[in-house]
């Protein structure tokens, strides 16, 4: 046998333990000499064990059971059967792929089993959240870049307005970028400004233009626990049917802190538009609402305006005698 044939022969054994091989399906010496025949190579014993301890030297863990009064070998897989399925499933629920992406991606986790445990995963169900027709992957593998190296990034963002159109911003950001973290399905990167001299969440399916600069700058401190402990904020609980009026420049207030397919939109003019949520009525909810009560006017459920209510004039009572007492002076 030449050479080249013979230096061939541990890397198709690997390759034959990967496709083919796991514990309920070891391979026997004579099925990698068969397997080895169909590609017009003949190898002896002491060469497939020779090559089988070439591949654990490498690093592979490879197994030798005994099945059937058979001996075998099967190599230990990154992943087993049920968390390629957990990933998989995951991903089907991702927003930030578009279906082709996620189908990809699907394939490429379940060639990690043997031929046999692929058959084995459970189907999963149709497609049925909202993807998106342009991956957020070349975003996000430009921004992991230039996290890497410390290096600056200049880009463009826009908002949604009541038609769902982009409206871009005027101005064109320069920031660094230091982590990329995801929240209720949505992907940000935090960014520190040279403006503000502090972080902030980019949604990254806003982010347009991505360039990286080729010089680092110096970092600053960050601590990516702390930041999301303080920045992100969650509407967790049972959810209902809020609908509210809205002031018209609030319509990508409304899609950033709401998923698309939890609002709909019954009514817009001039000044603003009625929108119907699905969310949880939280401390956090009444808090946001609170917050831009002049943008935001609370029509469905009576129950929340009610508590509203109930908040407003427990705060207007504890500063009432105060701001009586100066008037009077």
């Amino acid at each position: 046998m030449s050479n080249g044939k013979t230096v061939m022969i541990p890397l198709l054994i690997e390759k034959y333990l990967r496709q083919y091989s796991d514990p309920a399906h070891p391979l026997s010496i004579m099925d990698m000499q068969k397997l080895l025949e169909e590609t017009g190579r003949k190898a002896e014993r002491r060469t497939i064990y020779a090559s089988l301890e070439a591949l654990k030297e490498n690093g592979e863990t490879i197994h030798m059971v005994k099945k059937d009064r058979k001996t075998g070998y099967y190599m230990e897989r990154v992943f087993r059967q049920e968390e390629i399925f957990l990933l998989c499933s995951d991903l089907s629920d991702s927003t930030a792929l578009s279906e082709t992406t996620i189908t990809t991606m699907q394939e490429k986790l379940k060639s990690l089993l043997s031929v046999h445990e692929q058959k084995q995963v459970p189907s999963l169900p149709p497609f049925v959240a909202a993807h998106q027709s342009i991956d957020l992957l070349p975003s996000i593998h430009l921004l992991m870049d230039a996290i890497a190296s410390t290096r600056p990034i200049t880009f463009r963002y826009f908002d949604l307005d009541c038609y769902r159109q982009r409206v871009y911003r005027k101005n064109t950001y320069r920031m660094v970028p230091y982590a990329i973290a995801s929240q209720n399905g949505k992907y940000y990167c935090i960014l520190y400004s040279f403006t503000h001299r502090d972080f902030g969440n980019y949604r990254i399916d806003k982010m347009d233009d991505i360039v990286v600069e080729e010089k680092t700058v110096p970092s600053v401190p960050f601590n990516l626990a702390d930041h999301m402990r303080t920045s992100f904020q969650m509407y967790h609980g049972h959810s209902q049917t809020v609908t509210c009026r809205f002031d018209l420049s609030f319509a990508g207030y409304v899609y950033d802190h709401f998923a698309t397919k939890d609002i709909i939109i019954s009514h817009v003019d001039d000044t603003g538009f009625t929108a119907s949520l699905r969310t949880a009525v939280t401390p956090t909810l009444i808090s946001w609402i609170m917050q831009f009560h002049d943008r935001i006017e609370v029509l469905e459920p009576v129950q929340l305006k009610q508590q509203l209510f109930t908040h407003g004039k427990q705060i207007y009572d504890q500063y009432r005698k105060e701001f009586n007492d100066e008037s009077e002076n």
